[in-house]
């Protein structure tokens, strides 16, 4: 049996971006706007800065006063938004850091501290990103952004949570800043289809590129997918308005387990393997947050030899999306050169693009490529100066 998850966006301007490296905009207000619980969340985020002077001073004896300055914060997050999606679980966990740091702080244990420290400052950013995402009481997120004077609205009713590993559908609708269902001769055609949607866990261990259908209802889309993981997920929405420049929409949906923090595993990987091909990852310089890099995608197969073969995917040979840590921000990246018109094109074995990181941090970046008419998702994680 399917189940059902409902996601209603209004879409509002954003700032555009270039084909290569579309931002997701709407982040930035994240990041100015008090989310939900702000004072509470500021003193965790003023006491994680404070442990982290401690540590590095080796005053051990100031542990104590700071966590316990941070734990009724804590505690009134916890009990004011206990019935929403991921709260919980992520109040408990940090916690648990907290409780960790006072026995670390009393054994003067630096790498257990360092330890503890690390899992706080990766649940803060993971309760920050849910709590700036939940504001209704029936199950439903929003999330606002973009321009002063604009608004994105996103809002998710769900039958019930995700299943991994079991088909869930997806009933995307999609309305105009006026209200106004928006359909599809109201989108423009981008990468062959007029309508993306980037599905990715908390995790960003788990990564899916939808195209959906048009429903029975105006400005509906309807689309299905099969997660691997029991935490939440974040679709966005990739359209850009006859009328207007390139948006993406974003919105969290329920999962049924949330995970532990910090989510993100901050793998670094430059090469892998997937579906029998060996990737690799390569930049010209190092990768600073906020200056176009040139980088290469090159694809080999089992033996090492170079894969000539790849077929065009979404007008391209390849697709590259990158997700920050904060899994609010998205990158959308494409090659340099020539793209293919034709099916019978062939590309490959190395692809040069252009990446221009919005900030300093991890990102996961998934390369999507098309071989034997099977799309292929290879993941990388890199960090940004």
């Amino acid at each position: 049996m399917k189940t059902k998850i409902y996601v209603i966006a209004l879409a509002a301007m954003l700032v555009s971006t270039p084909v290569w490296a579309h931002g997701d905009e709407h982040a930035a207000h994240h990041e100015t706007a008090a989310p939900a619980a702000g004072s509470e969340i500021k003193t965790l985020e003023d006491g994680l800065a404070a442990l982290q002077a401690a540590v590095k001073e080796k005053a051990f004896d100031k542990i104590h006063e700071v966590v316990e300055s941070m734990e009724p914060a804590l505690k009134a997050i916890g009990e004011t938004h206990k019935d929403e999606a991921g709260i919980t679980g992520t109040t408990a966990q940090l916690g648990k850091a907290l409780n960790a740091l006072h026995t670390s702080g009393d054994a003067k244990d630096a790498e257990a501290t360092a330890a503890a420290l690390k899992k706080l400052d990766g649940g803060i950013k993971l309760l920050k990103s849910r709590l700036s995402g939940t504001e209704s009481k029936h199950d439903q997120h929003s999330d606002n952004g973009g321009k002063a004077g604009s608004e994105i609205s996103i809002q998710i009713t769900s039958a019930a949570s995700l299943v991994a590993g079991k088909e869930n559908t997806l009933a995307v609708k999609l309305a105009d800043s006026n209200g106004l269902p928006l359909t599809l001769d109201k989108l423009k055609e981008v990468h062959t289809q007029k309508v993306h949607l980037l599905v990715a866990d908390e995790t960003l261990g788990d990564y899916h590129h939808l195209h959906p259908v048009a429903g029975k209802n105006r400005g509906e889309y309807i689309a299905t997918f099969i997660p691997k993981k029991a935490t939440s997920y974040k679709v966005w929405a990739d359209i850009t308005p006859v009328d207007g420049s390139h948006k993406f929409v974003s919105a969290l949906v329920k999962g049924k387990e949330p995970c532990a923090a910090p989510c993100v595993q901050k793998d670094l990987a430059d090469s892998a393997k997937e579906a029998g091909l060996m990737a690799n990852l390569s930049f010209e310089v190092k990768v600073t947050a906020g200056k176009a890099v040139m980088g290469s995608l090159t694809i080999k197969d089992e033996k090492g030899n170079p894969v000539k073969d790849l077929q065009p995917v979404m007008g391209a040979f390849a697709h590259i999306v990158g997700f920050y840590e904060d899994f609010n921000s998205v990158a959308h990246i494409h090659p340099m050169g020539e793209e293919p018109t034709k099916a019978e094109q062939r590309g490959g074995p190395q692809l040069k693009f252009h990446f221009e990181p919005e900030r300093k941090g991890f990102v996961k970046l998934y390369a999507q490529i098309r071989r034997n008419d099977k799309d292929i998702f290879i993941p990388f994680g890199i960090e940004v100066e």
